[in-house]
């Protein structure tokens, strides 16, 4: 099955999974779970991004993490699995095929209930009935205590720590599901940006210069240049040569 392109976040934030091939344990003893949590903390310091949340299951992992820097993610989570998997192999004395394929990937907005994902995470295991949302491998912890790789300044200007934990012990009830698919359809795309911002794709090649080259950059980062060549009628080489490094705007304000 062919690979399909990444969903892009604006923001920079991303709700990110991996798990065991075949639901194989990736962590058989507690030490393991230190163990990637200590890759991903050397990883931070490195790499320079953040992370909201965190929950290391038996077989899989959840995380929610700003990027930082335009297609970290990507570099994030290959470094993060690539380490885990040479340590892994190297105490088990194993080759074999260790995860089910590269990450899946969800792009989180600002506006995107970003309380409610990372209280979704920390309640991974209560959902599951392997746990409480006192779970020893969630980020939840940290959140109440000494945060030791956790950003926890975006959920405390939202609410206080005492907030915070009563918020958590209330369900979660939105599923947010991952995917690595990035497939929209051309009808969906074109509605997306008509609503987003208030106006016709059809009359994007015809706006000025310099507003034309300002929301392609944008939307560049949300979809391919093939698919908004289809949909807004403009060549992929006039929609290629406009940079997408070149937006100005603050998307972390």
């Amino acid at each position: 099955m062919p690979r399909h392109a990444r969903q892009i976040s604006e923001t920079g934030f991303y709700h990110a999974y991996f798990e065991g091939a075949d639901k194989r344990k990736l962590f058989p003893d507690d030490e393991d779970y230190g163990r990637l949590l200590e890759i991903l903390a050397n990883l931070k310091s490195e790499l320079n991004f953040q992370v909201f949340a965190y929950c290391l299951m038996e077989n899989r992992v959840h995380l929610f993490i700003d990027e930082a820097t335009y297609g970290g993610i990507s570099l994030i989570m290959n470094r993060l699995m690539l380490s885990y998997a040479k340590r892994f192999n190297a105490k088990y004395g194993t080759n074999g095929k260790l995860y089910a394929g590269r990450f899946k990937s969800k792009p989180v907005g600002h506006s995107d209930r970003f309380l409610n994902l990372i209280r979704y995470i920390h309640q991974t295991p209560v959902r599951e009935g392997t746990g409480d949302i006192d779970y020893k491998y969630s980020s939840f912890n940290e959140y109440k205590g000494d945060a030791l790789i956790i950003d926890t300044h975006f959920a405390y200007i939202l609410m206080t720590r005492e907030e915070f934990i009563e918020f958590h012990n209330q369900p979660e009830a939105e599923e947010y599901l991952l995917t690595d698919s990035g497939r929209r359809s051309d009808s969906t795309v074109k509605h997306r940006i008509e609503d987003e911002f208030g106006v016709k794709v059809d009359e994007i090649k015809y706006l000025s210069a310099g507003r034309r080259d300002e929301l392609i950059r944008r939307l560049r980062r949300k979809y391919s240049v093939r698919q908004l060549s289809r949909v807004c009628g403009i060549s992929r080489g006039v929609i290629g040569s406009i940079n997408e490094d070149d937006l100005l705007w603050d998307i972390r304000r």
